[in-house]
């Protein structure tokens, strides 16, 4: 009985300390590769859905990344799909053509690459004009830009 237990006590110290060579693989893109990611650009066009469950989104070119993984090019961003909330906020005012800043999760899919908006209220697509493009933390300090939402904090 005795050499029971203390073999059932090495197995309870030894195991728990081993996994199995599954657990410790990726599980897909969006668990182990997704950041946040804060950009500016240029909204090129904006895709309605096609069929039910299909992603709303707007094709932006990247001009500028302010943190998160360093993009160039077109980037979908997702700004509405048949998945539950969190979303957050799409400006209604943005137009082809718009300078926008985009606050989302990044999610290298492929491509392209994609930023959605899901998973957190506080992610945005607002327009801003191009006197807040420019970053003077020094000349603007405290100051809050007028932007169409207020969760968008540029500086």
């Amino acid at each position: 009985m005795r050499r029971f237990i203390s073999i059932a006590l090495v197995l309870m110290i030894v195991f728990p300390t081993i996994s199995p060579a599954w657990a410790n693989e990726p599980q897909g893109d969006l668990v182990h590769s997704s950041e946040e990611i804060k950009f500016r650009g240029i909204a090129i066009e904006y895709h309605e859905a096609t069929m039910p469950g299909a992603p709303c989104y707007w094709v932006v070119e990247v001009e500028e990344v302010i943190f998160g993984p360093l993009i160039t090019g077109k980037i979908q961003v997702i700004t509405e799909q048949a998945l539950s909330p969190p979303w957050g906020y799409v400006d209604p005012n943005i137009s082809k053509g718009d300078r926008v800043e985009v606050f989302g999760l990044y999610a290298p899919t492929g491509d392209p690459n994609r930023v959605t908006l899901h998973g957190s209220a506080d992610y945005y697509i607002v327009k801003v004009s191009l006197t807040h493009w420019v970053y003077l933390p020094f000349i603007m300090k405290g100051y809050s830009p007028a932007v169409s939402h207020p969760r968008c904090q540029t500086w």
